[in-house]
């Protein structure tokens, strides 16, 4: 057993090659996004033979471990919440056919949305499918439950739901490593039989595939508490149920506070573990759970003690204790165990504050300050969304005339001040289908679809080639910097690389739009000018055209080739204007003392600002 302080992430990966997977697939997205790179740095340290893929979109990653799994074989597959969605179809599926080594899906929610769009709650994701979930608390529990989920998911058959959030994710923790088995893989050969009636929709006994789920799904809880799942500590009669990372909070309260109370971890919310719950409700007079997102355990909760005719106090989000949105602290799960206990704990709401209702203790929220959201200097989306902006200019309209649908990625910093080009940023590879939806619905000016490369690939394609079948009139710009770049610089099938770091194929966008019948025009956005004249007239095209804007990352750019030289404000010609941070917001240039001025050190030298002064105070510093 080696001590090691790794972040949630990373004890995953670490928990996963331990277990011996051999097949491990994902689509990047904040916050699952560390696990292959901490993985992958493992694997070619130790020589592991491991295949690793970041895939093409999360359905295609579930879908290839999937084949892994039924082929024997231990099969780990990554997503964030949103990727869940993309991939839900093959899960759900998927449960009703089982495995037959081993398969583990991990997700990360977002309470809070610190890098996704919605807090969404995939625990739900388990009861649709009738899976197995096990929610980590913190990482040493994220390498427990990893290294359970392999064994437990070959045992019964069944994937295996693993479920993390933000604050587990990105926590850093010790655990107790075991060794890698650098030769276990080559011990489980490939097998797959041909068994139509088990592995095909059509010709499957639907309901007897669905009773063996619930089979092996029952048979679950007998694994659960063989494998001590669901602790149970009783003491006080306040009892207090939590799981994730909130299990973490209140053992730093019971600690804090020599508190007295009865708790019960729950490590896997689905299936329910009714004993173990029923044992609690027996012993206590009243219940706190503390839960992030949704009241999932609460109300099955609720529902044990009407199965059991017993009525007991439930503090939590249906009766306003605790906010429904928004991510768990310290301070918040105190203030809760404050009302539990009916001691003053030190971190009650300020009077006057409304906290009933489920509202978000404003008190606490007021004292986090919000950052400012910007493209990195030298970012070459900042120049194409400053290129749109222009272009519509040109045509004739205001910037509030002609929408500009965007997706997620870095490209949907486009949404920010002062640029505000976008005006949607929905899912990944809307962008395209919901530009040709406000054409269908009668949009009378030109309408401009705007997505990365990594989203072209993942979901824009297909929207793209039904804007096609339909005879659509619309305008799509890919932003093509060569990287996946927001969730931490990933390889996509434009970038010429693997996960492992081989060299790969890079699909040409343009190529790939021209064999759809598409014109493209290929744009670099650092010439602005011929960039502005260039997709006007596209623009004023009939049909569907695509641009393609091509600049590599600045910021990977710079770690390959080096600084490029950067500019600077003449101070006799300056007029402090302002105009360069108004139009631009690149973080390079700032106001001191009263005077505009460039750092050398953030200046990426791209010359955009050049572009946009209008006194020629800007030039490139020589020597």
């Amino acid at each position: 057993m080696v001590r090691k302080i790794v972040l949630g992430n990373a004890a995953i990966a670490e928990a996963a090659l331990a277990s011996g997977v051999d097949v491990v697939t994902g689509y990047p997205g904040t916050p699952t996004s560390e696990l292959i790179p901490c993985l992958t740095e493992i694997v070619l340290a130790e020589k592991l033979p491991v295949y690793v893929e970041w895939s093409v979109n999360e359905k295609v990653a579930l879908d290839v471990a999937v084949a892994a799994a039924w082929a024997g074989k231990r099969a780990l597959s990554i997503m964030k919440m949103a990727g869940l969605n993309v991939a839900a179809d093959t899960l759900i599926n998927v449960a009703y056919k089982g495995v037959s080594g081993a398969l583990v899906l991990y997700v990360a929610d977002d309470p809070g949305t610190h890098a996704g769009c919605t807090e969404q709650d995939s625990r739900y994701y388990a009861f649709l499918a009738q899976l197995p979930l096990l929610d980590a608390a913190d990482p040493a529990d994220a390498y427990r439950l990893t290294r359970l989920a392999f064994e437990i998911s070959e045992q019964l058959g069944l994937p295996v739901l693993l479920r993390s959030t933000t604050n587990v994710a990105h926590t850093m923790g010790v655990i107790e490593g075991e060794p890698y088995h650098p030769d276990q893989s080559r011990r489980r050969d490939f097998h797959f039989q041909k068994k139509i009636e088990q592995y095909t929709t059509i010709e499957a006994d639907r309901g007897e595939q669905h009773r063996q789920l619930l089979a092996k799904l029952e048979s679950f809880a007998d694994t659960a508490q063989e494998r001590g799942l669901n602790r149970l500590e009783k003491k006080g009669s306040k009892g207090v149920i939590a799981s994730g990372v909130s299990w973490t909070y209140l053992l730093e309260g019971i600690r804090s506070f020599d508190l007295n109370v009865t708790s019960l971890k729950i490590d896997n919310p689905h299936p329910w573990p009714e004993e173990t719950v029923r044992r609690l409700i027996e012993h206590a007079d009243s219940i706190l759970v503390l839960e992030e997102q949704e009241p999932i355990l609460e109300r099955m909760l609720k529902r044990t003690m009407a199965d059991m005719s017993r009525s007991l106090p439930v503090l939590g989000k249906e009766d306003g204790t605790l906010p429904r949105t928004g991510e768990y602290d310290f301070e918040i799960v105190a203030a809760a165990l404050s009302k539990l206990t009916g001691r003053r704990l030190g971190f009650e709401p300020i009077a006057g504050i409304e906290t009933a209702g489920g509202a978000e203790f404003a008190y606490l929220k007021s004292l986090r300050p919000r950052r400012a959201l910007t493209f990195c200097s030298g970012c070459p989306h900042r120049a194409t969304y400053y290129i749109i902006n222009q272009v519509v200019r040109k045509l004739g309209y205001r910037q509030d005339e002609v929408i500009v649908t965007g997706d997620i990625g870095c490209t949907s910093l486009g949404t920010f001040q002062p640029l505000r080009t976008l005006w949607t940023e929905v899912t990944m590879g809307a962008a395209i289908g919901l530009a040709h939806g406000f054409k269908t619905a009668g949009a009378p000016k030109p309408v401009i679809a705007t997505l990365g490369d990594s989203t072209f690939f993942h979901s824009g394609i297909p929207p793209l080639v039904n804007a096609v079948q339909h005879g659509s009139d619309l305008t799509v710009i890919v932003l093509d910097n060569h990287w996946t770049a927001m969730t931490g610089f990933q390889p996509n099938p434009n970038t010429g690389l693997t996960a492992l770091g081989k060299t790969a194929p890079a699909l040409s966008i343009p190529r790939i739009v021209e064999a759809l019948g598409i014109p493209c025009a290929v744009i670099d956005p650092f010439e602005v000018q011929t960039s502005i004249d260039t997709i006007t007239e596209i623009v004023r095209r009939r049909g569907v055209k695509v641009v393609v804007s091509q600049a590599e990352c600045t910021l990977q750019k710079r770690r390959g080739d080096g600084v490029d030289t950067p500019y600077r404000i003449l101070e006799p010609t300056c007029t402090d204007c302002g105009a360069c941070i108004r139009t631009l917001a690149c973080p390079a240039i700032a106001v001191a003392d009263g005077l505009h001025r460039i750092d050398p050190a953030a200046c990426s030298g791209c010359g955009l600002c050049v572009f946009v002064c209008p006194h020629d105070a800007i030039e490139r510093v020589e020597g």
